[in-house]
């Protein structure tokens, strides 16, 4: 097996999309931050944001993380001596499908970052005890008393909204196990892969690999609704398309899966 085309693949697509995300949420953040430091007492007005910038590119780091796993997977069935042409063309196909529904989903995550980087560095300034709170009724009446402060807060709305487009990596991660169980790749007994159906395998990686656009729809839909996310509406419709956008990688799950068990790959 040649571990570098799978690396690059599994890691190499995905690390793509994260180096243009974190540029791109980099450059709106130093924007958006220029403008708020020609405001007066601009330090006691907002709260501190470069913490949760990090965070955000955090996220986006986590289909790269599944594509390092899935590269240990494999070095997993080579220690079982699993080097034939079925399990060589199911480590193919799985990184076609990690690779690009990966970077699609950093993409798509990016496109909601880069929103929320014009608007959670001007979430309002609290002033949050650095101690713990003795009691929860304690800690209620002091979310309570700033009640209102924190419904204007941003943060905590786009993260949820992030979270939408990396569903489609999941889905991603789900199909590549279930082909590497089928093919073999997990243990040295022969899978449920053989010659008969192996050519389905690469046909349901194309088919995962073209609906996986879907993870770029879901961040680029919620972007072109108008208002402010602190508002529940607004936050609502922007969840709503958020969803809408991912569903082609929904039916092309489906689908897949559909083919796996046609095919006596489950």
């Amino acid at each position: 097996m040649d571990m570098s085309l799978y690396i690059m693949l599994y890691v190499g697509l995905p690390l793509l999309g994260m180096i243009i995300a974190v540029y791109t949420i980099k450059s709106r953040y130093d924007e958006t931050m220029r403008k708020i430091k020609t405001e007066l007492n601009w330090e006691k007005k907002y709260a501190k944001s470069k913490g949760k910038m990090f965070l955000f590119c955090t996220i986006d780091l986590v289909p790269v993380i599944y594509g390092l796993m899935c590269i240990s997977l494999i070095n997993l069935g080579t220690q079982y001596g699993v080097t034939d042409t079925i399990a060589e063309t199911v480590a193919l196909s799985g990184g076609i499908i990690i690779g690009i529904s990966g970077f699609s989903t950093i993409i798509g995550s990016g496109l909601i970052t880069c929103e929320a980087m014009k608007h959670v560095p001007r979430d309002p300034y609290i002033d949050i005890p650095t101690r713990i709170f003795m009691s929860t009724k304690e800690q209620r009446e002091f979310y309570k008393k700033h009640a209102d402060v924190f419904k204007e807060w941003t943060f905590a709305k786009y993260v949820t909204l992030n979270t939408i487009p990396h569903t489609v990596s999941i889905y991603g991660l789900l199909i590549t196990v279930l082909l590497f169980l089928a093919g073999g790749l997990l243990n040295s007994k022969p899978g449920l892969i053989n010659v008969n159906n192996l050519r389905y395998v690469m046909i349901i990686a194309y088919i995962f690999a073209a609906s996986s656009i879907g993870a770029i729809l879901s961040g680029y839909l919620p972007t072109k609704v108008k208002g402010e996310i602190k508002e529940s509406k607004v936050f609502g419709r922007k969840i709503i398309f958020a969803s809408n956008g991912h569903l082609p990688a929904l039916f092309g799950l489906i689908i897949c899966l559909y083919l796996m068990v046609r095919y006596g790959m489950l």
